[in-house]
C-alpha cells in the first residue's frame, strides 16, 4: 500500500514539474522567435525529468 502511494507521489511531482517546465517555456517571449530552440529546449527538459523520475524510483523502492 505504502508503495503504491508513494508511486502515485512520484507520478504527482513528475507530472507538475513536466508542466512546470512546459508553462515556462510557452510564457517565455523570447523563445517565439526561435521555434527550433525551443522545440529543443522542451525535449531536452522533458528527456531529462523522465531520466529524473527513473533515478528516483530505484532508490525509492529500497526504502519501502
Amino acid at each position: 500500500m505504502v508503495s503504491v502511494q508513494l508511486e502515485a507521489f512520484l507520478m504527482t511531482v513528475h507530472f507538475s514539474l513536466k508542466e512546470l517546465v512546459r508553462k515556462s517555456i510557452a510564457e517565455t517571449v523570447e523563445l517565439k522567435r526561435f521555434p527550433s530552440l525551443k522545440a529543443d529546449i522542451a525535449s531536452a527538459a522533458n528527456e531529462a525529468l523522465e531520466k529524473f523520475r527513473d533515478e528516483s524510483q530505484k532508490p525509492t523502492g529500497r526504502l519501502i
